[in-house]
């Protein structure tokens, strides 16, 4: 009977090990992606942004706190969801009372988050204006409170109280993204920095000893846009595309919002990367030597600000993948989607898709010596 049951502890024990390890892998840094951020009730959100750099997201903007009341409570409530952020259930909750004491402690959980608003939130909280500047959580604690944490995405709800006046609340939705961290300097660095192409890991990694040209996946175009034809056309080792699309709508097309998202291999799984607003397209469109000048090159008629309805020609559209390399080294390890939204001023017309990756390749050198 205890053999029985020490049996079934082992693989109790076994079977513990092998869920966590399969959820939280300790081999990979995390951060924080967040997906959404509004506040309730005596709140006013002026205005928010998650931005980026490198491999971390913040989130910067600016709410109002409405109420005469001053604020010396806090209970937040952690409810964890499905991947996708739409079925959820409750966690659970903490209560903070005694605030002014909890606000001014360090190496907290909410440390990095109440520490980037400005004026700084410090007990008990007035009505007024409050900015924050690259506001985020230290997700250290949290994967040492809760490991399994990278299994879901979360909402947080601080909801907000002067005693036990309700006030209202800020919410945050965010999920975690693993990623593997380039290490320097350990045991095997020398062995493997000895092989020609580096041995990178994946192997598919950039590698500045190959020639890098773009794989087209998808070419499509949405809302008053309709794509005529389209193919993706190989030339020796670049491919391009060709093809025709018809812009359906009176208005004049004078500002681009250009989105990133990065996605695994297959480009099922992607998250947002970072996007850009192009204004004053007019003058844009007109500089040479830019990541988009080829692209919108190849278009016949030329495409020109503003942009007017019509039937345009596509023929050997691509990028200049010298300046995307340049600009972001690490783009070989994606697949990528990349949305051209396209307005008139504040008027959405419509969109064009790309979808890609990123194809290495060792160029034959012909030798200059004759045997």
């Amino acid at each position: 009977m205890a053999i029985c049951l020490k049996m079934a502890l082992y693989f109790i024990l076994i079977g513990e090990l092998f869920i966590n390890t399969m959820s939280f892998n300790p081999m990979l840094t995390y951060t924080i992606r967040f997906k959404k951020f509004y506040v309730t009730h005596n709140f006013t959100m002026h205005h928010y942004s998650f931005d980026q750099y490198r491999d971390a997201q913040y989130i910067n903007g600016q709410f109002t706190i409405n109420t005469k009341e001053l604020i010396n409570k806090v209970n937040v409530v952690f409810n964890r969801c499905d991947s996708e952020g739409i079925n959820c259930e409750y966690f659970q909750s903490w209560t903070v009372t005694g605030l002014c004491n909890k606000l001014k402690e360090k190496n907290q959980i909410w440390t990095r988050w109440y520490d980037s608003f400005d004026p700084p939130m410090r007990c008990p909280l007035d009505k007024g204006k409050y900015t924050m500047k690259n506001g985020t959580f230290d997700i250290r604690p949290i994967l040492l409170w809760y490991p399994e944490a990278t299994d879901y995405q979360w909402r947080v709800v601080q909801n907000m109280y002067a005693d036990d006046i309700f006030i209202g609340s800020v919410v945050v939705e965010g999920s975690f993204f693993g990623y593997r961290k380039k290490d320097k300097y350990q045991i095997w660095s020398r062995w493997y920095g000895s092989f020609d192409p580096l041995m990178q890991c994946p192997i598919d990694k950039f590698n500045p000893m190959l020639t890098y040209t773009i794989r087209f996946k998808k070419f499509y175009v949405t809302h008053n846009f309709t794509m005529d034809y389209y193919s993706f056309d190989q030339y020796r080792d670049a491919q391009y595309i060709n093809g025709q699309f018809t812009i359906n709508t009176k208005e004049l097309i004078n500002k681009v919002d250009v989105v990133f998202y990065r996605c695994d291999s297959e480009g099922i799984n992607c998250e947002y990367f970072q996007s850009w607003t192009v204004t004053g397209l007019c003058n844009k469109l007109k500089e040479k030597n830019q990541i988009w000048t080829r692209w919108y090159d190849s278009f016949d008629p030329p495409m020109r600000c503003p942009l007017d309805k019509g039937t345009y020609t596509m023929k050997n559209g691509t990028v200049d993948i010298n300046a995307i390399l340049l600009w972001y080294p690490e783009a070989t390890d994606y697949q990528w989607r990349v949305v051209q939204n396209m307005y008139a001023d504040d008027i959405f017309v419509g969109g064009v898709v790309v979808e890609f990756s990123f194809f290495g390749y060792r160029k034959k050198i012909n030798s200059t010596v004759k045997l």
